[in-house]
């Protein structure tokens, strides 16, 4: 009914080095600057294929940026021991297929109690393969071939692995990673179900992965490596757009995340480094170079007016997959902002993050309400989860409180 891992979790420290990276004569090839925002809602770490060191981790929360410690999971996860609004990062890979070669633990070969159909189906699948990567190849490519693809989940069934492949006959990244993971084990292959995200898309220079990109597959022990098989069809592997849409897509969201990061969330400070830039320095003074690469962002990208031109165009093929979330937001960060006023505090003072902070510095009551309120702000506006009406008023109305009258 579920994977889990059987370790215990390690100690926290301050960095995390992965088995992988203890393996001799590997070279560590990809290091990012990874930021997990509030829409993720976890404290999971995540990197590129295959991660070897996480270090250098923060957290911001109401008490600022803190650093904070990693704790492992061997065989499962690596999360930060603070909670907090996002969480922030290195990691560095090894990208190199094929480079895990960890001996398998008896628990990969562990069968549960499964229905008798599931070992006669596996045998029908395998055919007349030899081989263990001819095996693995043949499930693969068979799971893909005879199944659908949906996200029409069935409820809670008593057995959801035959209820996927007798009954439904279509499923998602799960059941097939599922599915195939099983049938290698009942071959004698040990097998794993590892998760993580597939796609992603590049805006500017970072990388922009949601949601919609979650994914699940199996990794299967053969000719001494940990290798990677997808049983899912390729149409449910990522959430990605078609290639002209995404082109738009990826030109509207470098616009709105200049917009977001130079209007919406622009400090009392921001405005101080503008407003110095805009001071003519006295004739014959030395040039502040620091100052200069301080202000440089201000300046809109060299795109934005051709952005601009057409945004009407792309705000309409963006709003296809964004339909529920844009107006919705953007009406609630009003509607905080009208209920912080009324309730004696200036909206303006900070951005909304940063003034729950602050907040809460003060001992201020709407310090926890307007946390809440902004976390689920991004989640609707920037993570895709919508909130319905029923939430939007109770989180509203926990800014309705009014400031103790003053004495006299």
């Amino acid at each position: 009914r579920e994977w889990s891992a059987p370790s215990t979790a390690e100690p926290a420290a301050s960095r995390v080095l992965m088995p992988i990276a203890r393996q001799p004569g590997l070279k560590f090839n990809v290091t990012q600057e990874i930021e997990l925002t509030a829409a993720y809602d976890s404290r999971t770490l995540v990197a590129l294929d295959t991660p070897a060191l996480f270090a250098r981790a923060t957290t911001i929360g109401l008490k600022g940026v803190l650093p904070t410690t990693l704790v492992h999971v061997p065989g499962d996860q690596v999360y930060a021991s603070l909670d907090g609004v996002q969480v922030a990062y290195t990691a560095t890979s090894v990208d190199v297929r094929g480079s895990d070669r960890a001996e398998p633990t008896a628990q990969t070969l562990e069968v549960p109690a499964l229905d008798p159909r599931v070992r006669s189906l596996t045998t029908e699948l395998v055919g007349t393969a030899t081989s263990n990567l001819e095996k693995a190849t043949r499930l693969e490519r068979e799971l893909t071939r005879r199944y659908g693809y949906t996200l029409e989940l069935p409820g809670d069934v008593d057995d959801p692995l035959a209820d996927f492949l007798f009954v439904r006959k279509a499923g998602h990244c799960e059941d097939f990673a599922t599915a195939l993971a099983v049938m290698l084990r009942l071959e004698g292959i040990p097998s794993r179900v590892t998760t993580g995200f597939v796609g992603g898309q590049r805006v500017g220079n970072r990388y922009h992965v949601r949601a919609g990109d979650a994914h699940a597959w199996t990794e299967a022990f053969i000719d001494g490596a940990w290798r990677r098989f997808d049983a899912t069809p390729e149409d449910g592997r990522s959430a990605s757009p078609p290639r002209w849409l995404a082109a738009l897509t990826e030109q509207y969201e470098a616009l709105e995340e200049w917009w977001r990061k130079r209007v919406l969330d622009y400090s009392f400070q921001d405005q101080f480094q503008f407003v110095r830039g805009l001071v003519r320095p006295p004739r014959g003074a030395v040039r502040d170079e620091a100052a200069e690469v301080r202000d440089e962002p201000l300046t809109p990208p060299r795109w934005a007016p051709g952005a601009a031109g057409v945004a009407g165009a792309i705000a309409v093929a963006v709003a296809l997959t964004r339909r529920r979330r844009a107006h919705r937001a953007s009406s609630f960060l009003a509607a905080i902002e009208a209920r912080l006023t009324a309730a004696g505090v200036d909206p303006r003072e900070a951005p909304l993050e940063e003034l729950a902070q602050r907040l809460a510095l003060r001992g201020h009551e709407l310090s926890a309400p307007l946390a809440r309120a902004t976390r689920r702000y991004l989640e609707a506006r920037f993570g895709d989860r919508p909130m319905g009406a029923d939430e939007r008023r109770e989180l509203l109305a926990g800014l309705e409180r009014r400031p103790a009258p003053r004495p006299g």
